[in-house]
């Protein structure tokens, strides 16, 4: 005895509402994926925050980002830290830029003309050397307020634009959180006490 196999025939209109059901299955298990992702990304923020900076730790500072516009990319935001600095009795305004990769705090050089310093006699160093050019630094250091606390910080001059807030004495003593989420710097730990007004 031979049997053969029969299939339910359907309308071309029920395959093309399956389809539809399918795709509309499919849609939102995509958008449920999207929601879980995007609140599992800000619990994480937020965790990392409250990580990063215990409740029981008092900020120094907290500094709103900075926004800036690029031809190509459009606006953006930066970390940037305004504070008064003082290099060998020369007072002024100086906005650094918060940067993670600096060896050490760096102004351009014109600041060390400023402070009547004269580069020959203050201790140099290499800060970067990309391929056949390399940049030397000239080292001092400089008193800055941040929000009334005083911090002395190594700082060196060199031939760059931007003044630049770096690793050494800055961010390697001092609890540096960039809160994207949020758009602020905080600082913590331990400076001088806070200056007299």
């Amino acid at each position: 005895m031979e049997t053969t196999a029969t299939f339910p025939t359907t309308s071309p209109g029920q395959s093309l509402a399956a389809l539809v059901k399918a795709f509309t299955i499919a849609l939102s298990l995509c958008l449920l994926v999207t929601a879980l992702v995007w609140t599992y990304t800000r619990f994480a923020h937020s965790q990392t925050f409250s990580a990063a900076l215990p409740p029981q730790v008092e900020p120094l500072a907290s500094i709103p980002y900075t926004s800036a516009k690029n031809p190509d990319l459009g606006s953006y935001l930066v970390p940037l830290i305004t504070m008064p600095v003082t290099i060998n009795g020369f007072n002024q305004n100086v906005t650094f830029l918060l940067d993670t990769g600096a060896i050490i705090t760096t102004l351009p050089l014109s600041y060390a003309q400023a402070a009547n310093l004269n580069l020959n006699e203050l201790p140099r160093m290499i800060l970067a050397s990309l391929t056949s050019q390399t940049v030397f630094g000239y080292l001092t250091t400089m008193e800055a307020d941040l929000n009334h606390h005083s911090l002395n910080l190594p700082v060196s001059f060199a031939s760059i634009d931007t003044p630049v807030l770096g690793r050494h004495g800055f961010l390697d003593t001092y609890t540096v959180v960039l809160d994207h989420v949020n758009q602020t710097v905080i600082i913590a730990g331990t400076a001088s006490p806070p200056l007299a007004n």
